[in-house]
């Protein structure tokens, strides 16, 4: 059969990248070319004057011939089975996805018809992975808390989720997707959603407009039922925009607290320091009082005091010099918390250091029976 065929045709025909089937009207292949041979797996030749049937599945065969009659009645360039399945079946018996073109050809002996057939597994699997990609990203579209909206390059949302729907629930019965931005806004603006805290409505609205055609860091917004939001919006590659609407109310309040908290304790903090500075100065009034009168009985000549009461004595005034310097240590204590503190060092005598000290405890441990030796 194929001796009826030009040898320079069939050579185009084989060039073809689909898979190129031809039958006459009873379904009897007369031409398959090399790509077809190929996709159903089939040796040279080895089709042409088969049934076309042998590359159908088998459970289309059955009604395969009323289609085909009805094809011969009324032929015409058309592809075939429109949003069907077709499917293809290999010399294997493995089936596969194509997609069939049909294009009738009167010749002398009768009509023939052309199946143009390409193989779309490699399609379908890409578009599969593209359904799955795209069930994916909007289920992690969905998961996110925040309000999200994707807008076109038209400042139409082309993707939403229910936190968006949610907040914008009083933009109107109106579906959101398909809306452009501004009009979303306005609807919402007067239906009370926001708190323009006495703004002019539409100052406020220019307000948002501004920052979602050039946005810029963020814009925090109170809405109703007292809840506080932050806008964050980024531009895409593509010259659309991408909006998120997180609730701050949590953190705003949590501001509030430290805040607060801040204020108390600098409060108490000053409090103290004014409550240290006036109980300093009440001390050191008595205090004064005791070493002023140390002094004069030390410097009494018309009653001297003896050896003993004058060591004695010495003692009384060096505890309270020793008191009194650490009243102004109380009193240093403001400029501690300032930083304006100074500090110094300088050189210490030991051993003088220790016999003050037993001589200003040694009266207390007489009295506990404990004795005390540097």
């Amino acid at each position: 059969m194929l001796s009826e065929w030009n040898v320079p045709f069939r050579a185009l025909v084989d060039a073809a990248p689909d898979g190129m089937v031809v039958c006459d009207e009873r379904g009897v292949l007369v031409l398959v070319n090399g790509e077809a041979e190929r996709m159903f797996g089939y040796a040279h030749d080895e089709l042409p004057g088969k049934s076309i049937e042998l590359l159908l599945p088998e459970h289309v065969r059955p009604r395969h011939h009323h289609h085909l009659a009805s094809y011969a009645s009324a032929p015409r360039l058309r592809p075939m089975g429109g949003n069907l399945d077709l499917r293809g079946r290999r010399k294997d018996g493995s089936e596969f996805p194509v997609e069939i073109s049909l294009s009738p050809v009167t010749t002398e002996r009768g009509l023939l018809i052309i199946a143009g057939v390409r193989d779309v597994t490699e399609r379908r699997q890409l578009e599969r992975d593209k359904a799955r990609a795209t069930e994916y990203l909007l289920s992690a579209v969905e998961a996110v808390q925040e309000a999200f909206l994707l807008f076109d390059e038209n400042d139409k949302v082309v993707m939403v989720n229910s936190a968006a729907r949610q907040l914008l629930g009083p933009a109107g019965d109106a579906p959101i997707l398909g809306r452009a931005f501004e009009d979303i806004l306005r609807s919402s603006i007067a239906a009370g959603a926001y708190d323009l805290g006495g703004e002019s409505p539409e100052a406020w609205c220019a307000h948002w407009l501004a920052y979602h055609r050039e946005p810029s860091g963020t814009l925090e917004l109170r809405i109703g039922g007292g809840r506080h939001v932050r806008v964050s919006e980024r531009k895409t590659a593509d010259r659309g925009t991408v909006t998120m609407i997180a609730d701050i109310t949590d953190d705003v309040f949590r501001g509030d607290e430290l805040r607060q908290a801040r204020e108390q304790a600098e409060a108490a903090s000053a409090a103290k320091s004014e409550f240290l500075s006036s109980m300093s100065h009440e001390l050191r009034t008595p205090l004064n009082a005791i070493l002023g009168f140390a002094q004069l009985l030390e410097r009494d000549r018309k009653q001297p005091l003896s050896e003993r009461q004058i060591e004695r004595l010495g003692h009384v005034q060096r505890g309270g010099e020793h008191l009194l310097r650490l009243i102004d240590d109380v009193l240093d204590l403001s400029r501690i918390e300032a930083g304006r503190i100074a500090m110094s060092s300088e050189p210490v005598d030991l051993a003088d250091a220790l016999t003050e000290v037993v001589n200003t405890l040694g009266p207390m441990a007489a009295r506990a029976q404990i004795q005390i030796t540097a």
